[in-house]
Parts: C-alpha cells; sequence; structure tokens
C-alpha cells in the first residue's frame, strides 16, 4: 500500500467547484455545478500532470473533510480520463480508518466523471500498481521542473 499526503479542497456531496490558488494559498469559487461530488476531493501537493496542474484525487471517507486539510491516504487505483483531449487522471484513494473502497465507491465517482462536465471522457479505472505508478511519475516530474527552476 502507498500512503500519500493530499490536501482537500472540495467536500463530499458539495455542489462547489473550488481550485486552490497555489500562489495565494486561498481557494477560489470555480462554479457551482449540477452534481454533488461523490468523495471529497482535491490534489497531492509536489506532483505536477499533463494539465499543469497537481493530481487530482478522491478521497473516500464517512464523512466530509474540511476544506484546506491535509490528510495521508492510501491510494487503491485511478481514473484515467480526457478532458478537452489532455489526460487527466484521478486518483482514489481512502483513508486508513476506511480500510478500502467499496465498488459502490467506484461506481459513484465512475457515474460523477461521466456526467459531471461536457467534453470529459471517462478512458477507464486502473489498479493499485497503476495508481502508484501515476503518482510516482508525477511526483518526479514535478521535482525534475522544481530542479530546472533553480
Amino acid at each position: 500500500m502507498k500512503r500519500v499526503n493530499s490536501i482537500i479542497e472540495i467536500q463530499m456531496n458539495s455542489h462547489l467547484k473550488y481550485e486552490m490558488n497555489l500562489d495565494s494559498g486561498m481557494l477560489f469559487l470555480d462554479r457551482v455545478i449540477k452534481l454533488p461530488y461523490p468523495a471529497n476531493y482535491g490534489y497531492i501537493p509536489g506532483t505536477v500532470e499533463d494539465d499543469e496542474d497537481a493530481i487530482d484525487i478522491f478521497v473516500i471517507a464517512n464523512e466530509p473533510i474540511t476544506q484546506g486539510a491535509m490528510c495521508q491516504v492510501y491510494l487503491a487505483g485511478a481514473f484515467i480520463c480526457k478532458d478537452q483531449d489532455v489526460y487527466d487522471r484521478k486518483l482514489v484513494a481512502y483513508l486508513e480508518s476506511q480500510n478500502n473502497i467499496l465498488y459502490s465507491d467506484y461506481l459513484k465517482i465512475k457515474e460523477f466523471l461521466t456526467n459531471y462536465k461536457i467534453g470529459f471522457e471517462v478512458i477507464e479505472y486502473v489498479t493499485q500498481d497503476e495508481a502508484i505508478k501515476i503518482y510516482e511519475n508525477s511526483a518526479k516530474v514535478f521535482s525534475e521542473s522544481i530542479r530546472e527552476v533553480k
């Protein structure tokens, strides 16, 4: 099992889509969406993806997690998606107290991703091992980009 730190931007069941502005450290309301988030949603600091943002993560928990909170989670899998023809991977994780994700959690997240935004496409769901590789590659790209700036 791979444990990582995640920062929560959006609480489960919320219709409010927030984005973290990394320059200011503030959460900004991006838009109101029709569907509620099926799980807590955020990002993994110290990573970067094809869309030039930190890698996104759904965090399965019994309760909403406070926005801006950092929590340690265990990677369970990932949805490989495309947003306007740009790959947009969504990791799926759970808190230690959850012990794992249920098939119903997977279905709720897949349904949400399939319907929340026009031009967004779910390609496949991959296993925990693939999710760990995605995370590690994203962290490596971030680390290399920091070295290039120095």
